[in-house]
C-alpha cells in the first residue's frame, strides 16, 4: 500500500518544483522517488523519529530531525517552497492551524499543499481494532485523535490560509480492496 500511496502522491507534486518540504518524511522514500523524476529539486524533510530521520538524511537534501512544532529549529532554515506535503502529521500536532499558518509564509504564490491523513473508518483500522489490542489501536481510537481527522476539520485548517482546497480523494490500491473483501 505504501508504494501505491507514494505513487499517488508523486503524481500530485508539481514536476517543476524547485523546493519541496515533506513534514513527516519518514525514511525519505517519497522524496527519493521524486528526486528521480526531478533531480534538480531540493527536497527537505522534517521527521520526529530519529531512526527514520537518519535513513532519510541519506536520501534527501536536508532533514530536520525534530518535533515539527519546535519552529526555532527549522523555520528560518527553509527557502520559499513550491510544495509542502503533510504525511499524516496535521492530525497529530497540538496546533495544526498554527503550523499551517506558519508554513504559509514560506510558500511561493503558486505553491501546492498536499495533505495525507488516515481515515479512521477505513476497514484496516477496524480490523486492527477488532483483532488486536495494542497501544496503537488505543491511541488511534482515542476520541481527540478521531475528532481531528475529518475532512471538515482538515478543510477548516486550510480556510485560514490564502489557499483553496482543491481536492479530497481516497487512495486505495487493488490489493487493499481485495483485503477489505476478505475482512
Amino acid at each position: 500500500f505504501l508504494n501505491y500511496r507514494n505513487n499517488e502522491i508523486l503524481s500530485r507534486i508539481p514536476l517543476n518544483s524547485k523546493f519541496v518540504l515533506e513534514v513527516g518524511c519518514g525514511d525519505g522514500s517519497l522524496g527519493y522517488n521524486f528526486k528521480k523524476k526531478n533531480p534538480f529539486v531540493e527536497y527537505i524533510g522534517i521527521e520526529s523519529s530519529v531512526n527514520k530521520g537518519k535513513i532519510a538524511k541519506e536520501k534527501l537534501d536536508k532533514v530536520f530531525i525534530c518535533d515539527v512544532e519546535d519552529y526555532s529549529i527549522w523555520i528560518d532554515n527553509l527557502p520559499q517552497l513550491d510544495c509542502i506535503i503533510y504525511s499524516n502529521i496535521l492530525q497529530q500536532v497540538n496546533d495544526p492551524k498554527r503550523l499551517v499558518k506558519k508554513q504559509t509564509d514560506l510558500l511561493k504564490k503558486d505553491a501546492v499543499l498536499i495533505n495525507l491523513f488516515s481515515n479512521i473508518n477505513h476497514w484496516s483500522f477496524l480490523k486492527r481494532f477488532f483483532n488486536e489490542s495494542d497501544l496503537l489501536t488505543q491511541v488511534v481510537f482515542d476520541s481527540e485523535f478521531v475528532k481531528r481527522i475529518t475532512p471538515e476539520n482538515i478543510s477548516s485548517i486550510f480556510n485560514l490560509t490564502p489557499f483553496r482546497l482543491f481536492d479530497i480523494s481516497a487512495i486505495s490500491s487493488l490489493a487493499d480492496k481485495k483485503e477489505c473483501n476478505k475482512f
